[in-house]
């Protein structure tokens, strides 16, 4: 028998999962005020389009990711003002 309680933990945990680390929020947005496209931020970081996709979406979480994506992303950003 689960109790009532623990149901609310459950759902809470669960919730919990499907939050977004508010970091990936700001690089999308980034990518849009800038008109760079994920498959350019994942060339320039050398990884697969579909596979920063997944790092956005929380479906993968690599070591240092908020680090590396900024980093790629700061430089493209700073490559597209200089144009």
């Amino acid at each position: 028998i689960i109790t009532f309680f623990q149901k609310v933990q459950v759902l809470e945990q669960e919730r919990r999962k499907n939050l977004l680390p508010k970091w990936t929020g700001d690089v999308v947005g980034t990518l849009h005020v800038h008109n760079i496209e994920i498959r350019e931020l994942a060339a320039k970081m050398g990884c697969a389009p579909e596979y920063l996709g997944k790092i956005l979406n929380g479906k993968r979480e690599p070591k240092n990711a908020e680090d590396k994506v900024k980093e790629a992303l700061n430089e493209l950003v700073k490559e597209r003002e200089e144009k």
